[in-house]
């Protein structure tokens, strides 16, 4: 069992569905769900082999979320990056782990571009919300690309999450993560917050998506449910998404 196809659960019982709510906007398992294919698929056409490292640096967002979905449709590593992480920090992550593709918003652009010449494994650029110089918008990265699933081939141990220590005893490590390392996390989860048959659960994404809130919404997508998403943890937000 591979960890999209716990999104790919909920796409199925819950294809008209909302998976997830931003900002009053709503995008469905199937709009999600093509995205993601459409991010897979370009990331395949690209050259990128199943294994390959990629980050998004991004504030908390849905595209930002689906373009870690369509890594891992493609089989490929993805690196959780803090979008409010010093950038020194982001960096020596983003090279120390061979990162090879970057997603991002414009928003970090700047910082990204100062950062660029030391960050030499990376060879795939794509701003997800806009043209930016030197980099390949995420409209024109997936222009003519299908919105089918590549079935990728997957082994149960391959590693699809590497995420960085706290680095309090010394500079942050890799955690290499598998397929059944996750999908058993997820089971557990969905073991022990138990749900009536047919219900749909939501789940109140404040903290990034792309960071650690995606992972704690995959078991809520599993079952159909909404993943609403704020933008920024502020009090007012959080209340007036309950």
């Amino acid at each position: 069992m591979a960890i999209i196809d716990f999104f790919d659960r909920g796409w199925r019982i819950n294809p008209r569905g909302a998976a997830y709510i931003q900002d009053g906007a709503v995008t469905t398992f199937t709009d999600a769900g093509e995205m993601s294919c459409r991010i897979a698929n370009a990331l395949l056409a690209s050259g990128f082999a199943p294994g390959t490292k990629g980050a998004v640096w991004a504030a908390n967002d849905v595209t930002a979320w689906l373009c870690a979905l369509g890594l891992w449709r493609a089989n490929m590593c993805w690196i959780p990056v803090g979008a409010r992480n010093a950038p020194e920090e982001n960096r020596y992550v983003l090279d120390a782990f061979d990162c090879e593709i970057l997603f991002f918003q414009r928003e970090f652009a700047e910082t990204i571009a100062a950062l660029r010449p030391q960050l030499p494994k990376i060879c795939q650029w794509v701003c997800i919300d806009g043209e930016v110089e030197g980099a390949e918008s995420l409209e024109q990265f997936i222009a003519q690309q299908p919105a089918s699933d590549p079935r990728v081939a997957v082994d149960p141990d391959d590693v699809i999450w590497l995420g960085p220590t706290g680095g309090t005893t010394g500079l942050p490590k890799g955690v290499m993560n598998t397929h059944r390392s996750v999908q058993t996390g997820f089971a557990h989860v969905m073991i022990n917050t138990p749900y009536p048959a047919g219900a749909r659960p939501v789940n109140l994404a404040a903290a990034p998506m792309t960071h650690t809130a995606g992972l704690l919404s995959m078991p809520c997508t599993a079952r159909g449910g909404t993943v609403v998403i704020i933008t920024k943890p502020e009090p007012q937000m959080l209340l007036a998404a309950c």
